[in-house]
């Protein structure tokens, strides 16, 4: 059986303290992953590239954590990094709920996983 959420410790230059990390995974299939990308970084006041071109991935620090989003043509891979699991499911409610209401009632589905799956 394997744990839902990955550990990846490190440890600090500085000291010897030992910091965990919980990842969690999930892609979302979609039609309209870049214009939910923009949508999200407008939502949580984040400065998008001003290139005049659509990104395609964008990375978004929080207090508790951070959020890597990738936009392909049919699907919104993103993934998450906190320092504990209470962080990582407040950030996995957090986008979760942002993207239902940017979807306009589209049926989306997320399966949150502690890493890409082949």
């Amino acid at each position: 059986m394997t744990p839902k959420h990955a550990r990846e410790v490190t440890m600090s230059s500085r000291s010897s303290a030992v910091t965990a990390r919980i990842r969690s995974y999930t892609t979302v299939r979609t039609a309209h992953a870049g214009e939910y990308l923009v949508g999200l970084c407008r939502a949580w006041h984040r400065t998008l590239p001003e290139s005049g071109k659509t990104p395609t991935r964008i990375d978004i620090p929080f207090a508790n954590g951070r959020v890597a989003l990738s936009a392909g043509a049919d699907r919104l891979e993103i993934w998450l990094t906190a320092g504990s699991r209470r962080d990582n499911a407040l950030l996995e409610d957090l986008v979760s709920d942002c993207l239902d209401r940017l979807s306009s009632g589209e049926d989306l589905q997320y399966q949150w996983n502690d890493g890409p799956t082949s």
